[in-house]
């Protein structure tokens, strides 16, 4: 849905009857009896021509002196200049109608408002009478002035060539090159799959006098609230090759740039820190106690989910207190955990302690460790360690997880891309980043939870019944049990995304690019099978981690 203007196109209309506006059809006033028409191919196909009709003021005319001599004039305009202007013959007055060839202005005048005015003397008389046809656009353009797009969000750029693509017979294939330059800062924006677009003859619609082609602009979500963007899309000044001489009526011809306002839409945050408490993506504090391994967040329809594992960490006999021993990430092909418990082996002096002595002997000994079950990180996962206590994970769907080691806690923030909102099947003990709004608790099967127990201390809610329902038995969390094989087509195997930021008036055709959302296709991980990386005592260690 979009504006556009024109006359009776002021509402807000669906793209067909947009065009339709654009292009003048259908919205001709009734009190103007000129008309000016869309571009007409010739029979043999090589050529186009225009015709301003003016039967309709011809007999107006004649009805009201019927007995007087009267000559026409015809003028047609393309902007300021007169690409016909003449007295019409008895034939053509008879005809009702002039036409112009491609190759008698309009070649040398595209992308320009054209319009047709006849006059009309009446012998005897110093009376005039003069009508004018409403403006045709010729040339090729966007049918918006202003696109507007949302982080994370698509739009649909359309162009409209209202001059059609013709090549002579011999040539086969007969399109038109639009090469698109976004060259923007940190690749904000970009388009689906090519930097380069065809419009060709088979584009061309006789209804509408009319090809349009449609681009898909995505607005790349950076997840800083930086406030909106003022952006513009521009393009190469065409260069027709080949296919005769009517194609060459688009050569230098400059396609206008459009302006592109990006809203801000920063990332959608999940936090869980202390002994733990969730800040929840509403932004609601959930106070959670419990102990064992529990779904933190998951989005069916991106594969992407993210598990956390409890210990008591405080009073451990009353079990008041608990914290985040671990986290594990599973994106599409990859699956990775972060633990403080992994690899630590008990001695034998420890093997007839109770489970406290046991405990407290793991919380003395954590480490921070990073764990890969696969050889690879297939999809392209992105870890970074910084001072051993602080790790960041970017996934290729483009969350992010920052970790940071204290004590015997991890705390950590889930960061959600704005493209993620679109999902409504998404859950778990950071609730839903598609309806932020709602501060209702909701449960893995659709049971509703409230906050039935209100903390003193803090601004926030607990509710163990809400907590418990998100936990995983040993059958089902992934901790024990890696996940079935990905049947998500991920988007980042593919070429998709293409920020075309390369200056294509001086390089030439731009090469094939590979990139993803941000612009940039995050290289493949490396390690062995089984690896894990103790970051805190800066050994490795290879082999299956021991389940806590």
């Amino acid at each position: 849905m979009a504006d556009f203007g024109g006359p009776g196109c002021g509402q807000r209309v669906v793209l067909v009857v947009a065009i339709f506006c654009f292009l003048g059809i259908g919205t001709v006033d009734a009190g103007n009896d000129v008309s000016l028409s869309n571009a007409i191919r010739d029979n043999n196909g090589k050529s186009f021509h225009i015709e301003c009709n003016f039967t309709q003021f011809v007999n107006q005319v004649q009805n009201s002196n019927p007995n007087s001599n009267v000559k026409y004039h015809v003028r047609i305009m393309a902007g300021k200049v007169p690409l016909v202007d003449k007295d019409l013959s008895t034939t053509e007055v008879s005809v009702g109608k002039t036409s112009l060839s491609y190759d008698s202005g309009i070649d040398k005048n595209m992308n320009k408002d054209y319009q047709c005015e006849l006059s009309a003397h009446v012998a005897g008389s110093k009376k005039v009478l003069t009508s004018t046809s409403e403006q045709k656009f010729l040339g090729i353009r966007a049918i918006t002035n202003n696109l507007t797009v949302t982080e994370g969000d698509t739009a649909n750029l359309t162009l409209v060539s209202t001059v059609p693509i013709l090549c002579e017979r011999s040539f086969g294939s007969c399109c038109l090159d639009l090469d698109l330059q976004i060259g923007t800062h940190r690749n904000q924006l970009a388009t689906f799959t090519k930097c380069v677009y065809q419009v060709c003859k088979d584009d061309w619609n006789d209804t509408l006098g009319a090809a349009v082609k449609n681009i898909s602009v995505i607005a790349n979500p950076d997840g800083i609230t930086d406030g909106n963007t003022d952006l513009r899309i521009k393009f190469r000044p065409l260069v027709p090759s080949g296919g005769g001489r009517v194609k060459q009526v688009f050569d230098n011809v400059k396609i206008p740039s459009v302006p592109v306002k990006v809203l801000d839409h920063p990332d959608g945050k999940c936090l869980v820190g202390g002994d733990p408490h969730i800040r929840r993506f509403s932004n609601q504090i959930l106070h959670f106690q419990e102990v064992g391994d529990y779904v933190f967040y998951q989005n069916k329809q991106m594969d992407f989910d993210v598990q956390i594992r409890t210990w008591p960490c405080g009073d451990f006999r009353q079990r008041r207190v608990t914290c985040v021993s671990g986290f594990l990430v599973h994106d599409g092909k990859d699956v990775l955990r972060v633990s403080l418990a992994d690899g630590i082996t008990l001695p034998p002096q420890m093997r007839r302690a109770n489970p406290w002595q046991r405990l407290a002997y793991r919380h003395h000994h954590n480490k921070l460790t990073l764990t890969t079950d696969v050889r690879n990180l297939p999809d392209g996962t992105k870890v970074e360690v910084e001072r051993n206590r602080f790790i960041t994970v970017n996934s290729p769907s483009g969350a992010r997880i920052t970790a940071h080691h204290q004590g015997v806690s991890l705390g950590f923030v889930l960061s959600i891309p704005p493209t993620f909102r679109k999902d409504p099947n998404q859950n778990g003990l950071c609730g839903s980043y598609h309806n932020t709004s709602s501060r209702t608790l909701v449960g893995p099967r659709g049971r509703h939870h409230h906050c039935d127990q209100w903390s003193r201390r803090s601004p926030g809610c607990r509710n163990a019944q809400f907590s418990e329902s998100w936990k995983l038995d040993r059958n089902k969390t992934l901790f024990y049990n890696p996940p079935p094989p990905s049947k998500l087509q991920r988007e980042t195997d593919q070429t998709i995304y293409c920020g075309c930021s390369q200056d294509l008036s001086q390089s030439g055709n731009p090469p094939a690019i590979n990139c993803s959302g941000d612009g940039n296709k995050s290289p493949k991980g490396t390690g062995p099978r089984g690896y894990r990386k103790d970051f805190t005592e800066g050994r490795s260690a290879r082999g299956q981690p021991r389940p806590l």
